[in-house]
């Protein structure tokens, strides 16, 4: 009596890989799909609040949480700033509740403690620094991986992280005038208004 071998055949396993071969394929692309709309994403959001200070500056003349008038003028109960046309101290938070205010930006901020979120969860503060030897105002991208952080700097500057209107100062994100992409490192991104 033969005895009957049970199994697979090659043509069967071969299949089988063929399929978990495309499954994967599909996750990795999906995954690059996702990566890719977050930097999307993140452009428009820095691109929208430069709109955003630039809208608000022709309707009042003034920089978002410097402006002195604006209890009077947005809304009563906002805290004024000093009119200095320097976006300092508690300034950085009144910006998001002066241009919320005035229906520039949605959101509700208190003006004391409140920040937006980026795509990548961190928070966006304004601020005059000097950052890379360039003192100016900034929005501050908190917690943004390097790798988006470099294509962000690519895709609305120059692509170097110590020039140009978007920059970073973290060290581990640096490698020599480039992004060290190869690293996983966390940024805080400063881009220019």
């Amino acid at each position: 009596m033969k005895r009957r071998q049970h199994g697979f055949t090659l043509v069967e396993i071969a299949i089988v890989l063929v399929i978990i071969g495309l499954l994967l394929g599909g996750v990795m692309k999906g995954r690059a799909m996702i990566e890719n709309a977050k930097i999307k994403n993140l452009e428009n959001n820095v691109n929208g609040n430069i709109a955003a200070v630039n809208t608000f500056m022709d309707r009042y003349r003034a920089l978002p949480g410097d402006f002195k008038k604006a209890s009077n003028r947005i809304k009563a109960g906002l805290t004024d700033g000093d009119g200095n046309g320097r976006i300092e101290g508690g300034e950085r938070y009144s910006f998001w509740s002066h241009l919320a205010a005035a229906g520039i930006v949605s959101g509700d901020f208190d003006g004391t403690s409140d920040l937006p979120q980026h795509t990548y969860g961190g928070t966006i503060l304004p601020m005059r620094a000097k950052i890379n030897g360039k003192e100016t105002h900034w929005f501050q991208y908190a917690n943004v991986p390097v790798k988006a952080a470099a294509q962000l700097d690519i895709d609305l500057d120059d692509g170097k992280p110590k020039s140009g209107a978007i920059q970073s100062d973290t060290a581990d994100c640096i490698s020599g005038t480039d992004y060290q992409e190869t690293a996983e490192a966390i940024c805080a991104v400063y881009a220019e208004f």
